[in-house]
């Protein structure tokens, strides 16, 4: 368990400390807008450290949406009491 931790310790540093490249920022760049958000960077960075699954990301923003109520893009007391009464 120790070696498969460091080993994915040392592939999480190479990717994160690795040269990006415009073809990485296109990869990145999941809605196409010709830049990177910061949460297109965390996704793509955590996918391939290997910390998280691509499918992890899908369920996590699609409950993201289900609780944001009023589509705002952002989470508040009011739209979680709504979505639990």
């Amino acid at each position: 368990e120790v070696f498969v931790q460091h080993a994915q310790r040392q592939l999480a540093n190479e990717v994160l400390f690795a040269g990006l490249t415009a073809n990485s920022l296109t990869v990145m760049d999941l809605n196409n807008t010709g830049s990177v958000s910061q949460q297109e960077f965390l996704e793509f960075m955590l996918v391939h450290m290997g910390l998280v699954a691509p499918a992890d990301i899908a369920a996590i923003n699609r409950r993201f949406h289900e609780l944001d109520q009023n589509r705002d893009g952002s989470l508040n007391a009011h739209d979680i009491h709504r979505r639990f009464r």
